[in-house]
């Protein structure tokens, strides 16, 4: 897995740009409290929330754990927390 120099802590809804278009890898994301009332985290290879550029869709509510991806995304990424009770998410990405 590559080097995860960078990290942002989500804990309420809402959407958050990573990093724009450049060179980013997604490396980790760890949700580290789960969420209520069918929260879901939304991860996007761009700087931007466009369905087409959709890498997963998390439902938080089953449990905390750390899901690692180590996947190039040169269009930026974004994170969307929604629906219900927000997880605490952490999130790493290098570049």
């Amino acid at each position: 897995m590559a080097l995860n120099d960078n990290f942002a802590h989500l804990n309420a809804n809402g959407t958050t740009v990573l990093t724009g278009a450049g060179s980013g890898r997604l490396g980790l994301v760890t949700i580290n409290t789960k969420g209520a009332s069918s929260n879901t985290l939304s991860l996007y290879a761009a700087a931007s929330a466009v369905a087409a550029d959709l890498i997963a869709v998390i439902d938080t509510t089953v449990g905390v754990g750390t899901l690692a991806y180590d996947l190039l995304c040169p269009k930026g990424i974004t994170a969307v927390l929604a629906t219900g009770t927000a997880a605490d998410v952490t999130i790493t990405w290098s570049g």
